[in-house]
């Protein structure tokens, strides 16, 4: 039988099998122990399972933020992945924190195309370090054997994608 824990509009939460208050790493302790846990709103009865133990078991997403918003909205608490401008990442999460999905959207589209770009089959590391490198925050671009190394010819769709996020985010200029 599933641990039902309910979490209260004060973000307190209540093990109802021990009758007292638990804390998040207590959760992630149950789980880790192999008790199934159920977290259900106080009022409403609504589950909140996967949101709280993403919280508790501090799951982040992956795949160069290319999922990012869908994976906030499974519950997810961050992001723990390589990308090249992780302020973008670190935008659309603290956005998604302070307003929700369409904040979060907001923050985060000026950096869904080089997301995107990044994430090119076989060149997705040479892509991000060349973009590292040209950002001022490494001093050589190249990637090691086997990976590939940066195709020339994508030197200029990459700037484009350089100019378009340093525009839409201007704060950026300061940073590269």
């Amino acid at each position: 039988m599933a641990y039902v824990i309910k979490r209260y509009s004060n973000r307190k939460l209540y093990d109802t099998q021990e009758s007292r208050y638990v804390t998040l790493e207590e959760i992630e302790e149950m789980i880790r122990a192999g008790k199934e846990i159920a977290v259900v709103d106080a009022a409403s009865g609504e589950d909140l399972t996967s949101v709280t133990l993403a919280h508790a078991m501090d799951v982040g997403c992956g795949l160069g933020g290319i999922g990012l918003l869908d994976e906030l909205a499974a519950g997810s608490a961050g992001a723990m992945t390589g990308f090249s401008f992780p302020e973008g990442l670190l935008a659309c999460v603290n956005a998604w924190q302070a307003g929700g999905f369409e904040a979060a959207r907001a923050a985060f589209l000026p950096f869904l195309p080089l997301v995107n770009f990044e994430q090119q089959v076989r060149i997705a590391l040479a892509v991000r370090k060349e973009v590292l490198h040209r950002r001022g925050l490494i001093a050589e671009s190249a990637a090691r054997p086997p990976a590939a190394s940066f195709p020339p010819t994508l030197s200029e769709p990459l700037d484009r994608h350089l100019a378009a996020v340093e525009a839409a985010v201007p704060a950026l200029q300061e940073v590269g």
